[in-house]
């Protein structure tokens, strides 16, 4: 049997638990035998993600600070077309429509202003796009080699989409100021017919790779449903009517399947179905807003905007992909932390009012509240053979280390009276190492469980916390203050000694063994924003290898084992 381990983190605003696979050789070479898990602030912009047709492996795309949405993938599957209003190299944030490859990386800025909804030219040479010019929007392209725009249509059109054969760009028009309806126009001679007429909206064209038919939204029947057209008989066929607003339909490739956003349990997510209307999938299905699905050339991924809910939630996903929610709810979820066998997962949320500490199953569907606190409940951490959970509380009306019982909610009790934080099980599950301020500064402290007998073993004239009892049960890893910045550090039992592993001139913090000891994942802020590292302990303790590159912020990595 070959082992996976993962390391998993939780975002906030909102918050999200996601794992990162990491080398766990001595070599450093990349493997697929770990990853990590860790705290992010994904942030309340407007962001582009990326996954596969059948939902799986949903990740962002390389962002920026700024928002992002209407993203459009180039014919040839190299590029990204999206509006955004992030700055440019010159420091200007204005908006418009920019490109990047199809990773999200190298983004240039193509137009400016009130730009948007950009839509390519099937040569990849050109994208038209939306302009709004005081009260009036009207179709607009530009080639990638040149500054200059070029005007399409001057009495109004907005949300343009190209023909696959080049010749025609649909949009959406309004008809005397009130609905809108859909026209196309020709590039070859510009001139303009409309394909609906009537007192209804109908909106959101989008093409079929054939040029022959349009899939649009219509509110004729109260809520807004999927129509296709054909462009030249104007033979209609309704293809969704379930009485919640559906939009943004996206025809595939291959021709076969529709992607489209509908809001059916009050969020919008992604759906898949036929292009006859059949087998209408779900996709996404967390708290977040999931908009403007668009195809991969090839048909097997879908790049869509993805807006946080501001929440923090609890997300899962490999270097590579897979990113999925795992607990998703109206309130916040913090301190992912994994059984031993990486079957479930604990964490602190406030969904009942106060911060209780919860499991829940790899899946996130099943879920059990464990404690219910008036103070907080935080910090959890699994006894080794699952039976218990340690955490820190404020119950008793100062921070102590309490246990509970993961067969029996509510079975709590209270392991330290003299103050407690952060706990974390040596691996015979014998005692729990934590950190108390009861001497004046923060010292890290074991006790026996069966006893109660405490001892405290770490103390310096600095605060020492985050501790973490490596796998063989010989050391601690924790951070300390002691020489000025938060440094990691490493003691030992046998020798009583303490040695710097990881130091630098900025916050190193939270540490987290390997699950062979040999290494250790942490969060810095050397590289501005706090991100996560790695290095192995016979490496150099100014060195280490980022993990993670965001403009957003990530804290307390921590490592799963997956299950077989």
């Amino acid at each position: 049997m070959k082992n996976q381990w993962f390391v998993a983190l939780v975002c906030g605003v909102g918050f999200l638990v996601a794992g990162l696979i990491l080398a766990d050789s001595d070599s450093g070479a990349r493997s697929t035998d770990t990853a990590i898990t860790y705290w992010t602030n994904r942030g309340s912009n407007r962001d582009l993600y990326v996954m596969n047709s059948d939902g799986s492996r949903q990740q962002p795309l390389a962002g920026s600070s700024g928002a992002e949405s209407i993203p459009e993938w180039s014919p040839d599957g190299t590029l990204v077309a999206f509006w955004s209003d992030r700055k440019d190299p010159s420091g200007v944030e204005d908006g418009g429509i920019w490109i990047s490859d199809q990773f999200g990386n190298d983004a240039r800025r193509l137009t400016a202003g009130s730009d948007y909804s950009p839509t390519w030219a099937p040569d990849n040479k050109a994208v038209a796009f939306m302009r709004t010019e005081g009260a009036l929007s009207n179709i607009w392209t530009v080639r990638l080699d040149s500054a200059t725009p070029f005007k399409v249509t001057d009495n109004g059109g907005s949300y343009p989409a190209w023909s696959p054969n080049g010749e025609y760009i649909a949009f959406e028009v309004r008809s005397d100021g009130s609905d809108r309806e859909l026209g196309l126009v020709s590039l070859a001679d510009g001139q303009i017919r409309y394909l609906t007429n009537n007192e209804v909206d109908d909106i959101d064209a989008a093409w079929s790779p054939d040029s022959r038919r349009i899939v649009y939204t219509s509110n004729r029947r109260q809520s807004y449903d999927v129509f296709s057209q054909d462009i030249e008989t104007g033979e209609e066929r309704q293809l969704t009517s379930n009485g919640f607003n559906e939009a943004d339909p996206e025809w595939s490739p291959q021709g076969n399947a529709i992607a489209y956003v509908a809001r059916e349990f009050g969020n919008d997510d992604i759906y898949t179905m036929l292009s006859n209307g059949a087998n209408q999938t779900q996709l996404t299905s967390d708290t977040a807003a999931e908009e403007d699905p668009t195809w991969s050339p090839d048909g097997t991924q879908l790049i869509y905007s993805k807006l946080p809910t501001g929440n923090a939630e609890i997300f899962e996903t490999v270097i590579d992909g897979d990113e999925r929610a795992i607990v998703s709810t109206p309130s916040g979820e913090y301190y992912p932390a994994w059984s031993a066998a990486g079957d479930r997962l604990a964490y602190s949320s406030d969904v009942m009012g106060s911060f209780d500490i919860w499991v829940a199953d790899s899946s996130g569907r099943q879920r059990t509240r464990l404690t219910d606190s008036i103070t907080g409940d935080f910090a959890p951490r699994w006894s080794p053979n699952g039976a218990q959970i340690a955490f820190m509380s404020g119950e008793s009306g100062r921070e102590d280390v309490y246990l509970v019982s993961t067969f029996t909610p509510g079975s709590v009790r209270r392991l330290t009276y003299s103050g407690g934080r952060y706990p974390d099980w040596s691996p015979d599950g014998d005692e729990i190492v934590f950190t108390s301020s009861r001497e004046g500064t923060d010292d890290l402290f074991v006790i026996d469980i069966a006893t109660g007998r405490e001892r405290r073993i770490i103390e310096s004239d600095g605060t020492d916390t985050d501790p973490r009892w490596s796998p063989d049960g010989g050391q601690i890893a924790f951070t300390s203050n002691r020489a000025g910045d938060d440094d990691i550090y490493v003691y030992s039992f046998s020798t009583r000694e303490t040695r710097a592993v990881v130091q630098s001139d900025s916050a190193d913090q939270s540490p987290a063994w390997a699950p062979n000891g040999r290494a250790i994942a942490w969060i810095s802020s050397r590289d501005g924003n706090r991100e996560v590292y790695r290095r192995h302990l016979t490496g150099d303790v100014a060195g280490g290898t980022r993990v993670t590159h965001n403009e957003v912020e990530e804290f307390n990595p921590t490592w799963r084992l997956l299950p077989e």
